[in-house]
């Protein structure tokens, strides 16, 4: 599972509710979303160029979240 930094439109954190935001736990698709639910709370929510979104589950998203948005930014600059 990944997304290339080639093809990162857009990353955020959103906080996840796995019932309601994906029907449950673990490996999860929703309709233009996959997901890595492994609890509730907060995630890194990459947009993908397409539109389709890639969301995981994890410990202090928002350092996370920057550090990928940097990778992204620093890639299309090339």
């Amino acid at each position: 599972f990944g997304v290339s930094i080639d093809d990162v439109e857009s990353v955020a954190v959103s906080r996840i509710n796995p019932i309601g935001d994906f029907g449950g736990w673990g490996l999860r698709g929703r309709p233009g979303k996959f997901g890595i639910i492994m609890r509730t709370g907060d995630a890194i929510v990459v947009t993908r160029r397409n539109g389709h979104e890639f969301v995981v589950t994890v410990d202090d998203a928002d350092s996370g979240a920057a550090l990928l948005a940097g990778f992204a930014a620093s890639a299309t600059r090339g």
